[in-house]
């Protein structure tokens, strides 16, 4: 269980006072739970004093955001994605500096409009992607795009809810809304976006079940509810078939 842990994506974490007590310190713990549902073993990242060539180790970077962002961050943000990373920005697109003022670097650099909310919030929010949609009980923030970029989700009113941009030779997806996992359908979409950002998750099909690999070729396994659970998992790329009785766990290879 010591041996080093295993993982396949970055998950960039805001360092400022008092974080938690903030809107965008519930959600990033939300969209870590959600990336973990959906088979993704995220490691935490301190994205804002990592250096530019630190970032790049990170083929998809998610970032969970406020209307704040320092003027550097913003500048790093786009340089990654410039040199190839690949960003899905959840949360707001950042409006403003560490020190208030009014600040769209990253929006300049990426080609993305707007920052500013609906005057009437819609709580009952959704988004159609893909030809589905998908409920999110969040008001979206008014985003719109230059020529060079996609729309992938639109709200029921037909506003951007999601757009794609490449820029240099890496893509950034901007998902304007404070997330919260309250369905599965929510978790399902934040995969699928990161598909388009070429990347899936090394555990695919579990679903009650928990699994943690490690780097020695061994994952536990966990059933942590109180009835028995058989799930058919693919760990890699090895197809495992697994039956746990509650309570309980089995080491398996991958």
């Amino acid at each position: 269980f010591r041996a080093d842990s295993v993982y396949d994506i970055a998950l960039g974490v805001k360092r400022e006072p008092v974080v938690s007590l903030k809107p965008v310190g519930p959600a990033t713990t939300e969209v870590f739970y959600a990336l973990r549902s959906q088979g993704f073993l995220p490691k935490l990242v301190d994205f804002e004093s990592e250096t530019p060539e630190e970032l790049l180790k990170h083929p998809v970077l998610v970032v969970v955001n406020d209307r704040w962002m320092a003027r550097k961050v913003q500048e790093k943000l786009a340089a990654y994605v410039e040199a190839g990373g690949n960003l899905l920005l959840i949360g707001s697109l950042p409006t403003k500096d560490e020190t208030d003022h009014y600040c769209h670097i990253l929006a300049d650099e990426l080609g993305v409009l707007g920052g500013t909310f609906p005057k009437k919030s819609v709580d009952q929010e959704k988004v159609l992607f893909e030809g589905q949609e998908y409920y999110l009980g969040k008001t979206i923030q008014n985003i719109d795009i230059d020529k060079k970029g996609e729309t992938l989700g639109r709200t029921e009113a037909g506003r951007p809810a999601i757009v794609s941009v490449k820029k240099g030779t890496g893509t950034a997806q901007i998902f304007p809304v404070m997330f919260a996992n309250h369905f599965k359908s929510q978790a399902v979409l934040i995969k699928k976006l990161i598909a388009r950002l070429g990347k899936k998750p090394t555990v695919e099909g579990q679903d009650l079940l928990r699994v943690i690999p490690k780097a020695n070729g061994k994952a536990f396994v966990l059933n942590i509810h109180p009835v028995p659970v058989a799930e058919n998992l693919t760990i890699g790329a090895e197809a495992v078939e697994c039956e746990l009785d509650p309570y309980s766990y089995i080491i398996v290879d991958w």
